[in-house]
C-alpha cells in the first residue's frame, strides 16, 4: 500500500493524486506500516497532501515508526526531540534516537 501511495503522490504510472496518496498512507499507517507512518508524518510536518501542518501529529507518527526501527523516522523523531517541535524538548532522547539511527 505504501508503494502505491508513492506512485499516486509522484504520478508514477498513474495520475498524480496527493490526497489519494495521503489516504493510502493513512490506512497503511493505521495498520502499523512504519514506512507509511514516516511518509504520513512528512505530510503533517510540511502541511501537504491535504493535511494541515501539525507538528504534534508528525512527531507521534515518527515516534511510532522509530520504535519499529525505521531509520528515517528515528532521525526525524530525534530532530523533534532536539528542537521541541510537536513534543517537549528532550535532548537526551534526541541523542538516543540519533544513536539508533546511526547504528
Amino acid at each position: 500500500m505504501h508503494n502505491l501511495a508513492r506512485c499516486n503522490n509522484d504520478g508514477n504510472g498513474c495520475t498524480q493524486d496527493q490526497e489519494a496518496a495521503r489516504r493510502l498512507w493513512s490506512k497503511a499507517a493505521d495498520l502499523g506500516d512504519e514506512m507509511a507512518q514516516t511518509s504520513l508524518a512528512w505530510c503533517y510536518y510540511l502541511g501537504t497532501n491535504g493535511c494541515a501542518q501539525d507538528y504534534a501529529a508528525s512527531a507521534q507518527l515518527w515516534r511510532q515508526a522509530a520504535e519499529k526501527g525505521e531509520l528515517e523516522a528515528q532521525d526525524c523523531y530525534g530532530d523533534c526531540c532536539f528542537t521541541g517541535e510537536g513534543i517537549a524538548q528532550d535532548v537526551a532522547a534526541a541523542v538516543r534516537q540519533f544513536r539508533l539511527a546511526a547504528d
